[in-house]
């Protein structure tokens, strides 16, 4: 049997629909005018299937909310009113209104309503999803961007018709509050995720739905701590991802060894490694071999890809917070040429998906180099202005370890900074402000906590963008970030 060229058919497809349960909700609306308040949120013109009963509805709409009584003179007179953005010849609207006069169901007004909106759901996906198909066969579009504008246009549809719109009354946001209260009452807050650092857990944790930015020259150790944060959330059993631009699954994972073992990431990738070194990883990779942390190579070529990524993630893995290591490259990869403006969008994208799936996010940035200034401010963010926008929290990482070069060997506020490094968080809605001194590992390229370091007694200075000196006192009551 010849195989049929699966690009030419062209069936004729019945969309769902109810012609009874239409003209039931314009019968019960006309005869109980009242039971127009139970639909306003939920229900308009373009849930009818049939373009009448749509345009009916649309001018009964427009009577009551005119507080006119709906009769004969009300419909012709909003007719003339709107002739010209109709479609229906009055003649036409009268037969529905005969026919529609008789379908007065208060019993079944609901059950009618909301099956006409599940349709009409229906009909819009089936729609969407044809203007996808021609697209992807399309050599001229681009089928990332057109499976990403696809799974967005789906995602727009999917609270169409819902009565929660989103919409929380008094009564149900201090509930709300009071389940967070409980929670923490017992120790355990579902709405947070904590990195295993301070500058973040102190407060809390991460909030889901929220944007942090891990900001710092080149070499400084952004991806480090980056992914030391995504192991211990792992090894807490909280499911991660990781998209590196830079690093493969493989460098990425010899530098998680490394942090776990005393062995160093470039002595696994490029040299053998002696008996007792292989003895250490064995014993040390143990505890890491099963967490739950997920990388997708396959995912870092487009922004759009990364995306589409993060929502596969989320419902085959449960993540709760992803990692981008880092934004720059994606915005250097892009068509456009403004950077800026680039980097804007990503980063309210990422703010975007983590407020709708209910996660958390990572984003490494570049800082601009600056001959005069050898401390990171929050100014030397590239596309500064726009990411700053769309971030929760900003830390900026200030190790002058790294550049030797730069003969900077003390910390901005000063003390040695050999072998340590300052996490400035210089915006943090929630989790406050601060400088909080960390040790550096080099050879395992690993941030770790000082011991005895106390955070209650310090006095942390920085700097606004005039160069002027600001002084916070670290403490919980003073760091609230409102």
């Amino acid at each position: 049997m010849e195989r049929q060229n699966s690009t030419s058919y062209n069936l004729q497809v019945v969309l769902p629909h109810d012609d009874n349960a239409e003209k039931n909700i314009l019968g019960t609306i006309m005869n109980h005018d009242e039971m127009f308040q139970q639909v306003d949120d939920i229900l308009d013109a373009r849930a009818f299937y049939d373009t009448r009963n749509g345009e009916l509805f649309r001018i009964l709409k427009y009577i009551i909310q005119k507080r006119m009584v709906i009769d004969e003179s009300a419909i012709m007179a909003c007719y003339e009113k709107f002739k010209n953005k109709l479609t229906t010849s009055y003649e036409e609207l009268q037969m529905v209104i005969m026919e529609t006069n008789v379908c007065d169901s208060v019993m079944t007004f609901a059950q009618d309503v909301e099956r006409v909106v599940e349709y009409s759901v229906r009909r819009a996906a089936w729609e969407m999803m044809q203007k996808a198909s021609r697209k992807v066969v399309t050599l001229t579009e681009d089928s990332d961007d057109s499976i990403a504008e696809t799974i967005k246009n789906l995602d727009s549809i999917r609270g169409t018709g819902k009565a929660d719109s989103g919409v929380i009354d008094a009564k149900s946001a201090i509930k709300m509050v009071f389940d967070q209260i409980s929670e923490n009452l017992s120790g355990e807050n579902s709405a947070t995720v904590k990195t295993g650092f301070r500058f973040t857990d102190e407060k809390g944790g991460l909030r889901l739905g929220s944007v942090l930015v891990i900001g710092a020259f080149t070499s400084v150790g952004k991806s480090s701590l980056a992914l030391n944060m995504a192991v211990n959330v792992a090894r807490k059993n909280v499911p991660v991802a990781y998209y590196s631009l830079e690093m493969g699954a493989v460098e990425l994972w010899s530098r998680i060894i490394s942090s776990s073992t005393s062995v160093s990431a470039w002595k696994i990738l490029n040299r053998p490694l002696k008996t007792e070194e292989l003895a250490v990883i064995d014993k040390g990779i143990a505890h890491i071999t099963n967490i739950p942390l997920y990388i997708d190579d396959k995912a870092t070529t487009k922004f759009s890809k990364m995306i589409r990524s993060v929502r596969t993630m989320v419902k085959k893995y449960g993540i709760k917070i992803f990692f981008v290591d880092y934004l720059h490259i994606f915005s250097q990869n892009s068509k456009s040429s403004n950077e800026e403006s680039n980097l804007g969008s990503m980063a309210r994208e990422c703010k975007n998906i983590c407020r709708e799936l209910n996660i958390c996010c990572v984003i490494l940035s570049q800082l601009r180099r600056d001959k005069d200034e050898r401390h990171p401010i929050i100014d030397m963010l590239r596309g500064s202005g726009q990411i700053e926008e769309s971030a929760d929290n900003v830390v900026l990482i200030d190790r002058p370890d790294a550049h030797p070069e730069w003969g900077v060997k003390t910390f901005y506020g000063g003390g040695d900074a050999a072998g340590k490094a300052e996490l400035r968080v210089c915006k943090g809605r929630n989790i406050g402000l601060g400088t909080y001194l960390v040790g550096f590992d080099a050879d395992r390229t690993q941030f770790y906590e000082l011991d005895g370091y106390d955070m209650e007694s310090e006095t942390i200075t920085a700097r606004n963008t005039d160069g002027q000196d600001t002084t916070y006192k670290d403490s919980v009551e003073s760091q609230l970030p409102f």
